[in-house]
């Protein structure tokens, strides 16, 4: 299984999803982090608990702070969802 450094998350975000529990990335999660990191759009269902909304959030994070790997500013993000999970 993939871990997050090797999906392209930054090792700032990789320590403190540690300091939380989080080490291994779900399947949603490994399926959809290299697509979103480089800014292709992706559409992802899964169950209740299934990793859905880091694996959406954490590209978010690391565009908006700035974080991308190409030393390239932030831009903006948005996260469509259904009024359920909102």
């Amino acid at each position: 299984m993939s871990n997050f450094s090797s999906l392209g998350v930054p090792e700032v975000l990789v320590r403190s999803l540690a300091g939380r529990g989080i080490t291994e990335p779900f399947p949603i999660r490994a399926a959809t982090l290299p697509d979103t990191h480089a800014g292709r759009d992706v559409l992802g269902r899964g169950r209740t608990g299934s990793g859905k909304t880091l694996a959406f959030a954490l590209p978010m994070v690391v565009r908006l702070a700035g974080m991308r790997g190409d030393g390239g500013p932030g831009q903006g993000a948005s996260r469509i969802c259904s009024v359920r999970s909102c």
